[in-house]
């Protein structure tokens, strides 16, 4: 269902920092990030995630999310 991002967010590092949590189900950094504006329509969007450590190589993940 092509086209570019939807929206785009940069998240210093000192803020991942403190994103960590874990749960009795999974471990990891979670952030909330509200639209710039409307939500996209349909139940599901596609977020890709790039972390760039200080002096690493990147890591990159994506994965398909239901919106709320």
């Amino acid at each position: 269902a092509g086209g570019g991002p939807l929206a785009q967010w940069r998240v210093p590092a000192a803020e991942a920092a403190t994103a960590f949590r874990r749960t009795s189900r999974d471990r990891g950094l979670q952030f909330s990030l509200p639209w710039p504006a409307a939500p996209p329509p349909g139940e599901h969007v596609r977020v890709a995630v790039r972390i760039v450590p200080p002096g690493g190589t990147p890591l990159e993940a994506d994965a398909t999310i239901r919106v709320r």
